[in-house]
Parts: C-alpha cells; structure tokens; sequence
C-alpha cells in the first residue's frame, strides 16, 4: 500500500504558486477566528500591539500602525569599520512630517551609535521620511531603526 502524503519514490514533489494564497492581507498579520486571536510580532520587540508595516534590509519603524509614504530614506554611511543599529525617536505631525528625529541609546547596538557622524546621517535620513496622514490632530511618537554593516 502507498502512503498517499508522500510522492511516488524518483518523482520531486511539485510546487504550486500561491497554493495558500498571495501573502496579502488588507489588515496586516492581525487575525481573528472562533479559536482566538492574534498579531504578528515585532521584530524590534518593543510593542505589545505587533508591527504590520515596515521595511526590511537596511532598518524598518514602527509608528503604531501609520503607514510609510514611499520609501525609508537610506542613511549615508561613512568609511568607518562601524556597525550596528542606530534607532531614531521620531516625533511626526498630523500630516505625515517628520518634526523631530533624535538618535536614542534605547534600541541602539553596536559600534555604529558611537560614530556621531553615523548618528548625524540616521536622523538626517529619518527627517526626510514621510508618513500617510493621521485623522487626528495630535502629533504622533515612534522610532525607526538604521542598520549599518561594516564595510
């Protein structure tokens, strides 16, 4: 008899593009179910509620859910043999501006957040980021975090 969960012996098992789906949801990684419920973690591990937005590779942010207009802007590195993450505690305005961008030891690792011309060029990066709108009034906290290799 033949295990059926298992291919015939010499065939490879195939591959079927987007047998569970596309990866794509309208509400993040939150989910909700007769079983229970759930939000996808935080890489950076400093939110309870979960990050649904961000960008991978050279750093990511997390501004409670509030999406990013265009792209991270990318820091200028330096020819320094520094490395690490630096985060950026940003302050952003209702309409998406960012008003205020601080290197912060909270979150920083690594040679890079000693580098005051690393530092400089995370939160003259972060200055230049956008966000989408917020409907309300008030302005809004989060960070975004700058990873830097060793060249």
């Amino acid at each position: 008899m033949q295990n059926s969960s298992r291919p015939p012996a010499g065939n490879p098992p195939r591959c079927v593009k987007n047998a569970f789906g596309k990866g794509v949801s309208n509400d993040g990684s939150r989910g909700d179910s007769d079983e229970g419920s759930g939000t996808q973690g935080n890489p950076f591990g400093n939110s309870s509620t979960g990050e649904i937005t961000g960008v991978g590779g050279y750093g990511g942010y997390n501004l409670g859910g509030r999406g990013l207009v265009g792209s991270l802007p990318y820091p200028e590195y330096d020819n320094s043999n520094d490395a690490g993450i630096i985060a950026i505690s940003i302050t952003v305005d209702p309409q998406g501006k960012v008003i205020s961008a601080i290197a912060t030891v909270n979150g920083s690792k690594g040679t890079a957040f000693s580098n005051p011309k690393l530092r400089a060029s995370a939160e003259a990066a972060a200055r230049k980021s956008r966000f989408e709108r917020s409907t309300g009034s008030s302005n809004q906290t989060g960070v975004i975090i700058y990873i830097f290799k060793q060249n």
